[in-house]
Formats: C-alpha cells, structure tokens, sequence
C-alpha cells in the first residue's frame, strides 16, 4: 500500500521475462484453462477444441475452402506452431497434433486456452 492508498504487484512477465510493479487496478487475475484470450496465444501454447463443439476440421489453409487434414473431436488437445492468420471472415490458428503429423489451420472460435 503506497501513500496514495493503492496496492501494488511485483509481476514477471512469462513471454520476455521482464520484472517490475503493476499498480492492482491494472491487472486480473488468470487462473485455470480458457482463461488466456486468442490476442495473447503464442506459438507452443497448448490449446484444445471447445466441449461445446461437436467436432472441428483440421484444414490445410487458413480458410473453410481448405482441405480437410482430419477430425478433431472435443477436448483434443493441439499445440500451437505460428502465429494466426484472418481470412475476412475468421481468425485461423496454425496448430499441431502430438504425436502424430497432423498439421494444419482450426478456426479459433472452436478452441480454448489451456496452457503455456
């Protein structure tokens, strides 16, 4: 608590590593999975297709005209390789499947954070 009445937090943030203080009214608390938005995903961050999606396509472009690679059922569990890419209508995620080739683009309102 300062002079001023306001609480401070000593952070660290995970992408650059940086340290330093954040005033409390500034931050929120993250905690769980499905919390972090698709603005801060970055490349190797675990995500997974939505339970309230019956099944998604793994596509091989960034766009619903792309091949279809596979089927994803809900709760599988994919890794991001890339950054997104916005095709006018969506936002696609480049993802990959552990353990196995598949690799391609899902479209992000069918996935959810899990983990960095």
């Amino acid at each position: 608590l300062d002079s001023f009445n306001q609480w401070w937090w000593n952070v660290r943030d995970v992408r650059t590593g940086t340290i330093g203080w954040v005033e409390q009214i500034s931050v929120a608390l993250l905690s769980g999975s499905g919390t972090l938005p698709p603005s801060e995903w970055l490349a190797n961050d675990v995500v997974r297709v939505k339970r309230s999606v019956p099944f998604v396509w793994l596509r091989d472009t960034p766009s619903s005209n792309g091949f279809v690679v596979t089927t994803f059922r809900p709760r599988t569990e994919l890794i991001i390789t890339g950054t997104y890419q916005y095709d006018g209508v969506q936002n696609w995620w480049p993802v990959g499947q552990p353990r196995t080739t598949n690799l391609g683009w899902v479209e992000e309102a069918s996935l959810e954070f899990v983990r960095r």
